[in-house]
């Protein structure tokens, strides 16, 4: 299998698919979905799946209140494991045009997820 790049971004209050680890479920009532690793070990799996050894750059940001941290693990330009996590966030793609219901956890409007994706999918054309 050829080597492909992935970014997760995961809140650390999403109450579907736990930050930390677990259960995927709604609330501990519904959607139970099995067990998953937490955000860090699933992006260090994809990384060791791509071979990457390089330890993983890491840059932290403060916008609009919302802390955001990012880790990268890079073999080269066009091969990239990204853990983009959104400190006190929800399920909901952070974003400033609309808020999801509270019942999926904190929505914030910032950072902008949709180009943080983006600006992911531009490195890999470079």
């Amino acid at each position: 299998m050829g080597k492909l790049s992935v970014m997760i971004m995961n809140s650390t209050k999403d109450p579907l698919v736990p930050y930390n680890g677990g259960e995927v479920n709604l609330l501990g009532l519904f959607y139970k979905c099995g067990d998953v690793l937490n955000a860090r070990a699933s992006a260090q799996y994809i990384a060791d799946l791509n071979k990457i050894t390089s330890t993983p750059t890491a840059q932290t940001n403060a916008i609009s209140g919302v802390y955001v941290e990012q880790v990268s693990w890079k073999q080269d330009a066009r091969t990239e494991v990204e853990l983009v996590t959104i400190h006190g966030g929800g399920h909901g793609l952070p974003q400033p045009y609309y808020r999801r219901a509270r019942l999926l956890g904190t929505s914030p409007m910032a950072p902008n997820g949709a180009e943080i994706i983006w600006e992911f999918f531009v490195r890999q054309q470079q």
